[in-house]
């Protein structure tokens, strides 16, 4: 649910995101909604959205290995990342799943099927690694098909926490631009952080 108090809906099998107000049954379609495919107008198997403060919907285009963002009432998205076919480049994603987009635009990609996580700051062509990326595996410096993220807190100490989560359960962290690995975790956000087993990427 965004700050508007909307529900937003990844209807992955009609390739459209659609919005809901309580009560609405149908909703709006805020992104897609014509059929699958790959042009600026249509998604294809959007598995993960993320809503900012102006409204903009990020959407996870999976199946287009790409991240779009659809502003408030258009009727095509913008790609912000991928959409150069699948691939390991860090002009490409393959298989996007969770993201999130701080305050400054910066977008965070679970990019899954080259188990890393990706960090794209707005309006640049390609981005970077922040963890994995190093094939497939359960070492500190590597993923194992990331999925899905999950904005933990923000404090004057640690701006913006992210965890994302992988499919066989490890976990990673950004703090303050740090990012960590860790398999157990416990977190203290008030005069900083504490964890167990954790080791930074």
């Amino acid at each position: 649910m965004d700050d508007q108090k909307y529900l937003c809906v990844s209807d992955f099998q009609n390739h459209e995101v659609r919005r809901y107000k309580i009560g609405d049954q149908n909703g709006t379609i805020v992104a897609g909604g014509n059929g699958k495919g790959a042009d600026l107008n249509q998604l294809n198997w959007p598995t993960f959205h993320f809503v900012d403060q102006q409204q903009t919907v990020y959407v996870s285009d999976n199946k287009n290995h790409r991240v779009m963002t659809w502003n408030k009432g258009a009727k095509e998205g913008i790609v912000v990342a991928g959409g150069q076919g699948y691939g390991s480049a860090l002009t490409q994603l393959n298989g996007p799943f969770g993201l999130f987009a701080d305050i400054f635009g910066t977008l965070y990609v679970a990019d899954s099927n080259n188990d890393r996580v990706m960090r794209w700051p707005q309006g640049v062509t390609q981005g970077t690694v922040t963890v994995g990326g190093n094939g497939r595996g359960e070492e500190a410096n590597q993923f194992n098909c990331p999925v899905s993220y999950q904005v933990i807190t923000m404090t004057e100490v640690c701006k913006i926490i992210l965890i994302f989560v992988s499919a066989t359960g490890s976990t990673g962290l950004s703090c303050n631009k740090h990012m960590m690995k860790m398999r157990d975790m416990a977190m203290l956000c008030n005069n900083g952080y504490d964890q167990t087993e954790n080791d930074i990427a």
